[in-house]
């Protein structure tokens, strides 16, 4: 099994200073913010950059659907 550091908010200010910091230290990341489309961004460009394994998943965090579907996906991921 496989250590992630988890990290809301990736896409911006301290969450992606979070996230790049942790990537340059060789840390598998699991990111998550409510754009997906910076998050895919985000993670195929530090995933180049520090050729760690990342996963993904976009979610708000104040809807309770959204936050059962996050904990579905690492469940099962």
């Amino acid at each position: 099994m496989n250590s992630y550091v988890f990290i809301i908010g990736a896409t911006g200010g301290l969450g992606k200073d979070f996230a790049l910091e942790c990537a340059e230290r060789g840390w598998d990341l699991f990111l998550t913010d409510r754009d997906s489309s910076n998050l895919q961004e985000l993670s195929r460009g530090i995933k180049w950059l520090y050729n760690i394994h990342i996963l993904y998943k976009s979610c708000d965090l104040t809807d309770d659907s959204s936050r059962s579907e996050l904990w579905k996906y690492i469940e099962e991921n």
